[in-house]
């Protein structure tokens, strides 16, 4: 039976060399040759994220990375201010709640791009002490513009927290650049590894602000304390031990980085736009109509009203020519479908997809 063509926001279709360095023989977690390869691989990430800042690798999800940087910088009694135009932005509401931390809202309406200006004016108004906001949040397929955004962060006493879980090594970032204090994202999207690890950077205002807060942080692993002394043992090639790391996944994680780099991070970036401009192209040209509006589209993963068909029709079908792709969610889910193009994907998987969704327009 041949193997489907999978095209959802994440997990990917993984590089063969990738998925092999995760089948090694599993060595101890404090090996000689596991320590040199996670001390390169915390190295080399400061590269993926284009920071100077400290990078931590952790087993967990995406949401895991959310959670920590939610909690290290910020605590009960300080206000939290969520742009929020998608599933992922509801979902740091979700966590500062949780965490007894008050909460206020821009709210976007879905599709659209959060506008820098009503930013500006929503920070002026009151005193918080971090902003958060989702790149590419996989629910609408929209790209914010972290630049112009983080232009404006950077006039006020805010962290600015990235969630980068949908565009980390696929869309335009550049942490330093933009004035991101703390950028996090998983391994199982563009970063082409497949999932179980969550990955953050805090640059060094963002590590002031942890080591300055007043009261423990309340929780355990976590927390930056636990966390930070590990992530600079590996980096010095000393063995270290808080909680096992995921060491199989790490060695994919290296491999990846690698061929990231290897690829060079420009490069990559201008291959997912022309990806992205690819399948755009040729989904609009089929009549479909995107979610994202005003040129806001992610480089990533597009999504995408049905058009007459079905969520369980089309998807169904689909399925049946050979690819995979993902249904709609929260107040979006059955009215579209969605589309990863990310990692090492290339152009013979999109024409494939795009072919695979017009037979099976055909038969409708």
């Amino acid at each position: 039976m041949l193997a489907k063509l999978l095209m959802i926001p994440g997990p990917i279709n993984f590089d063969h060399e990738v998925v092999r360095a995760m089948s090694k023989m599993t060595c101890s977690h404090i090996a000689p040759e596991f320590r040199e390869i996670f001390g390169d691989t915390l190295k080399k990430l400061k590269e993926v994220f284009i920071s100077e800042g400290q990078p931590f690798v952790i087993a967990g999800s995406g949401t895991l990375a959310m959670e920590m940087a939610a909690t290290n910088v910020i605590q009960r009694g300080e206000k939290a201010l969520v742009v929020n135009n998608g599933v992922f932005g509801d979902r740091f509401v979700d966590i500062f709640k949780a965490h007894g931390i008050d909460v206020d809202q821009i709210q976007t309406e879905w599709g659209k791009a959060a506008d820098p200006a009503e930013i500006r004016e929503k920070l002026e108004s009151d005193d918080y002490k971090v902003i958060t906001i989702t790149h590419v949040d996989t629910s609408t397929g929209i790209a914010n513009d972290l630049e112009a955004i983080g232009n404006v962060v950077k006039d006020f006493d805010t962290l600015y927290i990235v969630d980068a879980v949908c565009s980390l090594a696929g869309q335009r970032l550049y942490q330093d650049k933009y004035h991101v204090d703390v950028c996090l994202s998983g391994s199982q999207k563009a970063l082409g590894v497949p999932p179980g690890l969550a990955l953050l950077c805090f640059n060094q205002r963002a590590l002031d602000a942890h080591a300055k807060l007043k009261q423990p942080v309340e929780c355990f692993y976590t927390s930056v304390n636990n966390w930070l002394p590990i992530m600079q043992a590996y980096e010095n090639n000393m063995p270290s031990y808080f909680a096992t790391p995921a060491v199989n996944l790490i060695f994919a994680l290296h491999e990846s980085v690698n061929q990231i780099l290897a690829e060079g991070m420009e490069v990559r970036f201008a291959r997912h736009e022309k990806l992205a401009a690819m399948m755009r192209k040729g989904l609009t040209d089929m009549d479909f109509k995107l979610v994202p509006e005003n040129g806001c589209a992610a480089n990533t993963m597009s999504a995408v009203y049905h058009n007459g068909i079905t969520d369980a029709e089309f998807r169904g079908q689909l399925s049946q020519e050979g690819v995979i792709v993902a249904g709609g969610l929260g107040r979006l889910k059955g009215k579209i479908f969605r589309v990863g193009h990310m990692g090492s994907i290339n152009e013979n998987d999109i024409c494939a997809t795009l072919g695979a969704i017009q037979r099976t327009l055909d038969l409708f």
